[in-house]
């Protein structure tokens, strides 16, 4: 989980010059960080509806 927020904090923050040094910069850090967790799992969420919803049967024709 630390590794995983070790990775993805750089590209939440991206360009965006916050000081992580005040508590300001930590709360806005806070909440931009689980807004973004917040869309990624809604994607994935819907990528799985999807992928569920699929006919994974495949084609028949050529199958006697």
């Amino acid at each position: 989980m630390i590794l995983f927020f070790y990775l993805t904090l750089p590209k939440v923050l991206g360009d965006r010059n916050i000081d992580l040094k005040t508590f300001d910069g930590v709360v806005v850090t806070t909440k931009l960080y689980f807004a973004w967790l917040k869309y990624a799992f809604g994607n994935v969420r819907g990528l799985t509806g999807n992928a569920i919803q699929m006919d994974w049967v495949g084609n028949q024709s050529g199958v006697s």
